[in-house]
């Protein structure tokens, strides 16, 4: 009896799993902001980008749908699944070989045609590696696969996959990005109007943040309801359905903490004494457990200091971003009016992006300088400072950036700013001062 209605159920299953295949090969003809990052695709290896929730992992996947559809791949070529829809809860705890008995049920002939499979959230299904890696090797495929934690890249895929995967990571919109999805121009122009254009657009970055649904909203009440609600799906979808979290109300106090911590030093210690004083009940290995969660869904970040020595960087205190600056104001309501902060997030993200590493330095004096990215002799040193005008405040930027060069025998170094430009020559070097939209568009 158990058994023919476990085959009821899977027919079941089937026949949702048809309805949605052929309903999702009709969703390609809308109007996508085209991104910056470049996948490119290697036969045989599943295409996996990863990314915090909402910052458009599968868009940009449509975008490569419909691409594939206007050089000439038939619909019924691809199949297109996203597995947080409800109508799919009833497979998560099932053998996945059903999504594939479904498509070719629904198109036999195309056992012998190159098919594109795409798999949203595809961590919700059980033993999804071991459906990958058996569809890629059985039948001519592509798979391209979205997720929002870093796990899909190492742990879970590390033995079932192997080396038959290929990780991208995807963030919320750079400014360059943000400017495109207005129809701004992309390109640095020299006269007066198109920089007083660029500094209201930058604003407009530094007040919106870069998730491509935030500059929908027209009030920043519903934009703060977007921010609370994306911020809760991190922690209940990402992280305590994924880890059976013991204490969710201390999870979601600790993200919140962390998120008014953007742009400060942080330890395991300091930020267990917090939780204490705010009377949470957590005890410090939790504590550190929790945070390699939060870490995992890509919306907090953590920055080492750059150093040769392990140790040095074990035990010094480590930098906090966020994955988009005006979530974390929203979310931490402490942030608000802090523009300092939000643009060095954003520089943060910015380098993130070209670099897999970012450090921060300190100098033998004790001056901290926020960022030194790159190998060594070509280390890249960046300070943002909201404001030089001030004569004190130029002269402390300045010797750190200058002690910093002399140790790391640097010649070049940076200063974000709002809005000033300027070049200061010295024994150890060049320090440019540049527009924080000049420098994110350079």
């Amino acid at each position: 009896m158990c058994y023919l209605l476990y085959c009821k159920h899977m027919s079941s299953m089937k026949e949702t799993l048809k309805q949605i295949i052929a309903e999702n090969q009709k969703g390609f003809n809308q109007r996508f902001i085209k991104r910056d990052l470049d996948i490119e695709r290697i036969p045989r290896k599943a295409t996996i980008v990863i990314g915090v929730r909402r910052c458009g992992k599968s868009t940009m996947l449509d975008v490569y749908a419909q691409s594939l559809i206007e050089s000439g791949i038939p619909e019924d070529r691809i199949c297109k699944l996203d597995f947080s829809d409800d109508r799919l809860v009833g497979l998560r705890n099932e053998a996945p070989s059903v999504i594939a008995d479904a498509y070719y049920e629904l198109f036999p002939e195309n056992h012998n045609c190159k098919v594109y499979f795409f798999f949203d959230e595809i961590y919700h299904i059980k033993d999804w590696e071991l459906f990958v890696n058996r569809l890629q090797t059985t039948e001519n495929c592509e798979v391209n696969i979205t997720g929002s934690s870093s796990r899909m890249l190492v742990e879970e895929t590390s033995s079932e996959l192997g080396g038959r995967k290929l990780g991208w990571e995807l963030f919320c919109y750079s400014y360059r990005e943000f400017l495109r999805s207005r129809g701004g121009n992309e390109a640095i122009g020299y006269t007066s109007d198109s920089r007083d254009r660029q500094l209201k657009m930058f604003n407009d970055y530094l007040l919106i943040g870069g998730f491509p649904e935030a500059d929908m909203f027209r009030s920043e009440t519903a934009r703060n309801l977007f921010f609370q609600n994306t911020q809760n799906d991190i922690v209940y979808r990402d992280i305590i359905l994924r880890h059976d979290v013991s204490k969710p109300m201390a999870l979601k106090t600790m993200v919140i903490l962390l998120f008014g911590m953007m742009g400060q030093m942080m330890s395991i210690s300091k930020l267990y004494q917090r939780l204490m004083g705010m009377r949470v009940e957590i005890s410090k290995p939790l504590v550190t457990e929790y945070l390699e969660y939060i870490k995992e869904t890509f919306a907090v970040f953590l920055v080492p200091i750059r150093s040769n020595n392990q140790a040095v960087k074990a035990t010094n205190d480590k930098k906090i971003y966020i994955a988009d600056h005006a979530m974390a104001a929203s979310v931490s309501g402490g942030l608000t009016r802090d523009v300092g902060l939000r643009m060095e997030n954003i520089v943060f993200l910015h380098l993130r992006r070209k670099y897999k590493e970012v450090f921060y330095y300190r100098t033998g004096s004790g001056y901290e300088v926020d960022f030194a990215v790159g190998p060594w002799p070509e280390i890249n040193l960046v300070q943002v400072c909201m404001d030089m005008s001030d004569s004190v405040t130029k002269e402390r930027e300045l010797r750190s950036l200058r002690e910093a060069m002399r140790e790391l025998k640097v010649r070049n170094s940076t200063v974000v700013t709002m809005d000033i430009e300027d070049s200061h020559e010295f024994d150890e070097g060049t320090v440019t001062v540049i527009p924080a939209w000049k420098y994110l568009l350079s």
